[in-house]
């Protein structure tokens, strides 16, 4: 089986350089960019039942993204 990057290794120099109060939104922007590309995987593949799981994980997605701007909006 092939081996997944490490997305904690390739989002840390861009989080680690951020200062804290802007990660949440940063991470909700990563969060909506994972959404849209559950959308597209759901639009392109032909079985019904896989495309439907894509667009559930999008909707999982919007609402983490959601979470983490509503820390930024408590402020």
């Amino acid at each position: 089986m092939r081996k997944l990057p490490d997305i904690g290794e390739a989002l840390a120099p861009i989080l680690g350089r951020a200062p804290i109060e802007e990660r949440p939104l940063l991470l909700a922007s990563a969060e909506r960019l994972g959404a849209a590309t559950w959308r597209s995987f759901a639009r392109h593949d032909a079985d019904a039942k896989r495309s439907e799981v894509f667009a559930a994980c999008a909707l999982l997605e919007e609402e983490s993204a959601a979470f983490l701007e509503s820390l930024d909006a408590a402020r």
